[in-house]
């Protein structure tokens, strides 16, 4: 699951369980901002499914994504 910034669609967390069962094998390709402390109480459903799951998580280090030195460390 990819193209512009997945984990900002309001019901990923379904979609990706849907993909889960249809397919067994989920990989969400993200810039991870939502990982970040600041971020994690308003994507709390998305971590909790993600980590309950075996879904593969792919992270984008990509400059357009704004994230500075600290925030990437």
């Amino acid at each position: 699951v990819r193209g512009g910034e997945p984990s900002l669609h309001p019901h990923l967390s379904s979609i990706l369980s849907m993909l889960k069962d249809l397919t067994g094998n989920v990989i969400l390709e993200t810039h991870g901002r939502w990982l970040l402390s600041k971020n994690r109480d308003e994507f709390k459903e998305l971590i909790g499914f993600i980590s309950t799951s075996s879904i593969t998580i792919k992270i984008s280090f990509d400059s357009m994504h704004g994230l500075g030195i600290c925030e990437l460390r």
